[in-house]
């Protein structure tokens, strides 16, 4: 199974934040499985982060603020 974090950021916080997350990731020796970036909004940007285990995935939200997302609504979308 596929646990999903969403976080958005804003533009300008954008290089700060994605440094901050490779950062986190490679403390924890963590790979996730796929890391998506689109526009989310005016000034802000979308960050989907794809994890195979939940215990990382839930981490990851709490750390960044992002919340998890539903694997089945995201395939809906695609």
């Amino acid at each position: 199974m596929v646990y999903i974090v969403e976080i958005v950021v804003g533009d300008d916080d954008l290089p700060q934040r994605m440094n901050q997350m490779r950062m986190w990731l490679d403390h924890r020796r963590s790979a996730p499985s796929r890391f998506q970036v689109s526009g989310a909004g005016e000034q802000s940007t979308g960050c989907r982060v794809y994890f195979e285990a939940e215990e990382e995935a839930t981490a990851f939200a709490r750390q960044f603020g992002g919340c998890m997302v539903n694997p089945m609504s995201v395939e809906a979308i695609l």
